[in-house]
């Protein structure tokens, strides 16, 4: 299996409630990471996540309407914190696209509402692979069931059939059974529709 060099969280939001923001903390506390915040005077908080080598990560979360909100990039060179942040935006629906770098390759993944999207597999000279994308099956359902353009179809064979059988009875003879073969057709696709 390749070895991950680092993970970057490019375009990264995260929106925190002052309940949130302690178990935001405390994701990180129950994964080994030695962890630090600061409040500041306008309520900003600025949590940095040390892993012991010198290349401590800093998140600046801006106070704005209640809330704490996290807008920015981070690189994680330790899989410990890059597990953390990857629960912390599954847990507290952040949008995010995460980039992990290997020797010659890198997957990205992007996060919508916590949930994970899409995978993709980049490789050098422009090489690009979608791995995965996310299937709302219950929105596809609905958006099934909301569907109209069967039971429009339904109603436009309706008329034409109708239209036929008032043709039928105004028209000569040797006409009838040119309309009955239409007729046919129109009964089975109907059929087919309504089944």
């Amino acid at each position: 299996m390749a070895k991950r060099l680092a993970t970057t969280y490019v375009k990264t939001h995260i929106r925190l409630t002052e309940a949130e923001m302690i178990e935001f903390v405390n994701v990180f506390k129950t994964s080994g990471i030695h962890i630090h915040a600061r409040v500041y005077d306008n309520g900003n908080h600025e949590v940095v996540l040390e892993n012991g080598e010198g290349s401590d990560v800093t998140l600046n979360f801006e106070h704005q309407q209640g809330a704490y909100v996290f807008d920015g990039a981070c690189t994680f060179y330790k899989a410990a914190s890059a597990n953390a942040m990857r629960k912390a935006i599954s847990a507290f629906k952040g949008t995010a696209i995460a980039q992990r770098y290997y020797t010659n390759f890198l997957m990205e993944y992007c996060y919508e509402r916590g949930v994970v999207v899409m995978i993709t597999e980049r490789r050098p000279g422009g090489y690009e692979k979608v791995v995965y994308t996310y299937q709302n099956r219950i929105m596809n359902l609905q958006t099934i069931y909301n569907r109209t353009d069967i039971e429009a179809s339904i109603e436009q064979i309706k008329a034409e059939i109708n239209q036929l059988l008032d043709l039928r009875r105004l028209v000569d003879r040797t006409r009838v059974p040119e309309l009955d073969a239409k007729l046919t057709d129109l009964s089975r696709r109907l059929f087919a529709l309504e089944a």
